[in-house]
């Protein structure tokens, strides 16, 4: 059987960071997954970020892990503060995805005009534009590359509405 490529011309493609994207990143982004703003508190500040790669770790108990960049404000405040809380979002909330992706909590409160609760951790818990939220401890830490992976138990879950999580496509985001 012979294999029918559509170029064998390598694509030459940047970023909106202009990291080259490679081969590789192209594959990876294949991977199918919802996009979820991260959410912590640390000393009575909260922080929060938008990120993609999470997942569903344990059934017994209930965990979850997430990947953050270790040059995030927000990855440096979960590990401090040992907790998150994952709020999955639908597609009508692009342009707070591009709020929570494109700010850093080091420059501005990025929770100053946005509306929240507080569940068991403390952590801010969107429940005005999440789809779903899962608030969680942190029970393990690993490094991950340029990422730190934290795995956290569920304290709380809860279904917020019935819109469809966001799906993360990296083309939305250059």
């Amino acid at each position: 059987m012979q294999m029918i490529s559509e170029s064998t011309t390598p694509l030459v493609e940047y970023s909106r960071t202009g990291k080259l994207i490679t081969e590789l990143d192209r594959v990876l982004d294949k991977i199918v997954t919802g996009l979820i703003i991260v959410t912590t508190v640390y000393e009575g500040i909260p922080y929060g970020m938008t990120a993609a790669w999470f997942s569903r770790a344990s059934n017994n108990p209930y965990m979850v892990m997430i990947s953050i960049s270790k040059s995030s404000c927000t990855m440096a405040h979960v590990e401090k503060s040992k907790i998150f809380a994952i709020n999955i979002i639908d597609d009508s909330q692009k342009a707070l995805a591009d709020f929570f992706g494109n700010n850093t909590g080091r420059e501005i409160n990025k929770f100053e005009k946005i509306s929240y609760s507080k569940w068991k951790s403390g952590a801010p818990i969107l429940e005005k534009n999440a789809c779903s939220a899962i608030d969680c401890k942190v029970v393990n830490q690993i490094e991950s590359g340029d990422h730190m992976v934290f795995l956290g138990e569920v304290l709380e879950g809860k279904s917020l509405s019935k819109r469809e999580p966001y799906l993360y496509n990296r083309k939305d985001f250059l």
